[in-house]
């Protein structure tokens, strides 16, 4: 297992995360208050990760401790664990889905929100919104919310990125699943994942010790 995401994946992610403040956001809920629809919970989500990476590198919390809490906030970690290894969590036992998950939520954290500590070493024009409120749609038959946001750079056409969410046991929404660029981050993960436990005998504890490798290897990572 040797990929964690398509580079053009998270440069896409991170350009909507710099852009997203110089948007005016219609839907955004004020500080504190509950973020009631999936667009306003993604605005939220937004909103917070930009906080956290202004965070100074000496603050308590860290900025990483501070984008963990995002992704524990507005991210449904169990939900998309589950569906990136498919049939095999179900022949596992619960010990072990705990474990994986612990692992998969670190892993998260240092493979996909870790590199956006970097983000100011990207090069972007002036960034706007298409549309100032991200449009919504439910689609009753799954339950599963589809946010687009579109931005546009000066160097480039607008690129969408699509947030799908579904409604949490606590009445609130969490995100499952970014694509961007015709990419899923849920379909990368679920591709690399799978084939990784089709050639360890769908061993759940080989594919946690090659998620802690690869942690411990990005937290070497100058």
């Amino acid at each position: 297992m040797t990929r964690v995401g398509p580079h053009s994946w998270a440069g896409t992610l991170a350009a909507l995360l710099v852009a997203v403040p110089i948007a005016a956001h219609a839907s955004m809920p004020p500080d504190g208050a509950p973020a009631n629809t999936p667009a306003q919970t993604v605005d939220a989500a937004l909103r917070d990760t930009i906080s956290a990476l202004a965070t100074p590198t000496d603050a308590v919390p860290t900025r990483s401790e501070r984008l963990r809490l995002v992704i524990t906030r507005y991210f449904d970690v169990a939900q998309m664990g589950r569906n990136s290894v498919g049939a095999a969590w179900g022949l596992v036992a619960p010990a072990q889905q705990t474990q994986f998950l612990v692992t998969f939520e670190t892993f998260l954290v240092t493979s996909y929100v870790g590199p956006l500590e970097r983000a100011g070493d990207l090069r972007f024009g002036p960034a706007r919104m298409l549309d100032p409120t991200p449009a919504s749609a439910t689609d009753g038959a799954n339950g599963i919310a589809r946010v687009r946001v579109d931005i546009v750079s000066t160097d480039g056409p607008p690129s969408a990125v699509l947030i799908a969410l579904h409604r949490g046991d606590d009445g609130g929404y969490r995100i499952i699943d970014v694509a961007a660029e015709a990419v899923s981050l849920g379909h990368v993960l679920a591709a690399d994942f799978g084939a990784f436990l089709r050639r360890n005998g769908g061993r759940l504890d080989a594919l946690v010790g090659a998620l802690q490798e690869k942690i411990a290897g990005t937290a070497r990572t100058p």
